[in-house]
């Protein structure tokens, strides 16, 4: 029998996710602090039902003090515990949300359910709130804070600048979600792209050769290509965080992302200098050439990116421990201009020749609206302890 103070759940198991990926993060960085931590993930050729068993299995067989699972594949379903903590990370309900796709009111309603008998239920931003409510119709209170970096060496790094020029990469899966129909108009910046096959495929259709390189991430392993100075364009529809976003500020990159995506909510100058308002393609591009023509202080920028990660590890580290201790019942972030429901924005707005092209070769994209996200965030936190 294991003796464990956290239980981590991970129904994904793959580096490229963002939801493994930030399971690591938290179990390295809460073990630093002396409480003991275990994950749990799912195997290779397991299927999910199979792994939800084994968890409730693992469950009764050991001494666990809280487990900590996403909502995503319901992990927990066969769990009877008086301590589980549900992490929203944006499940495909909330995925097809923003895509206008249909939505399996099984999937909802499994949901529903491991939310319900969860003792805590918490997001890493505001926005995940916002769609985690109206999707899931989400009644408990909704614990949030930042997802965490761990990293021995983060401080230590001896990325320079390149000789050259910047390099500019976009790093993601070929899924619309990931904002893949808005590359073409990024066509003239000549991005380097880290992704699968489905991204490569839609290069290959929509780019000339000579207008990008492509570089294979299956492994997971895009980090080391990233330099002080690079920029990481992120056009992501809909980011709980971004985990992508917040492994390039570990190589000190410069970061191009939409103003909606989760971890923008935690940041303040300079590294929110090149953030664009929501779907405004002209103003993304705006930002890029901004984060191009900026001339770095190097080492200003990594005390800046420092002190980012410092703050956001410090308040991971501090509620998750308030949970952990169960002398924590509430940790909200509110917005003060936080809109009962977004504007929907349809596609037309922000399309091209290149756009249309898209849409006529994926017939479901053809009705494609999105929602407008709540900007202008001003926060204030509260805390109620027991």
């Amino acid at each position: 029998m294991k003796k464990i103070d956290i239980l981590y759940v991970d129904p994904i198991g793959k580096i490229q996710s963002g939801i493994s990926c930030y399971i690591q993060q938290a179990s390295k960085l809460m073990s630093a602090t002396g409480i003991i931590t275990y994950i749990l993930t799912i195997k290779q050729n397991e299927n999910i039902e199979d792994f939800r068993k084994r968890v409730a299995l693992f469950v009764r067989e050991n001494l666990i003090n809280l487990i900590e699972s996403p909502e995503t594949l319901h992990s927990t379903k066969y769990v009877e515990h008086p301590k589980i903590h549900i992490r929203l990370h944006g499940s495909k309900s909330i995925g097809n949300y923003f895509q206008s796709l249909n939505i399996r009111k099984g999937d909802i309603i499994e949901e529903q359910n491991i939310i319900e008998k969860a003792k805590y239920v918490s997001a890493p931003s505001a926005i995940t709130e916002f769609f985690s409510r109206k999707v899931l119709k989400i009644k408990k209170d909704i614990i949030i804070y930042p997802n965490p970096f761990y990293s021995d060496n983060i401080k230590n790094k001896k990325n320079s600048l390149k000789k050259d020029q910047k390099e500019i990469f976009f790093i993601g899966r070929g899924e619309y979600l990931k904002g893949i129909h808005f590359i073409p108009y990024l066509s003239e910046f000549n991005i380097n792209f880290i992704g699968d096959n489905n991204l490569k495929r839609f290069l290959n259709k929509h780019l000339n050769p000579n207008e990008y390189s492509f570089v294979d991430g299956s492994n997971g392993n895009f980090i080391s290509r990233i330099s002080l100075g690079d920029i990481v364009v992120v056009p992501s529809l809909f980011e709980t965080w971004s985990m992508v976003a917040l492994e390039a500020l570990s190589a000190y990159a410069l970061i191009v992302i939409w103003s909606h995506l989760g971890i923008c909510e935690y940041f303040s100058k300079p590294i929110d200098s090149y953030i664009a308002k929501p779907w405004d393609i002209q103003d993304f591009c705006l930002k890029l050439k901004m984060a191009i023509n900026q001339k770095n202080n190097n080492e200003q920028y990594r005390n800046d990116i420092n002190l980012f990660f410092d703050k956001i590890n410090s308040e991971f580290i501090e509620t998750s421990t308030n949970i952990f201790k169960d002398n924590l019942t509430n940790f909200l972030l509110k917005p003060t201009n936080y809109q009962e429901y977004p504007k929907p924005i349809n596609i037309k707005q922000i399309e091209g020749e290149s756009m249309r092209t898209i849409k006529k070769s994926k017939n479901y994209l053809e009705n494609l609206s999105f929602f407008l996200a709540i900007q202008n965030f001003s926060y204030n936190y509260i805390k109620i302890k027991t």
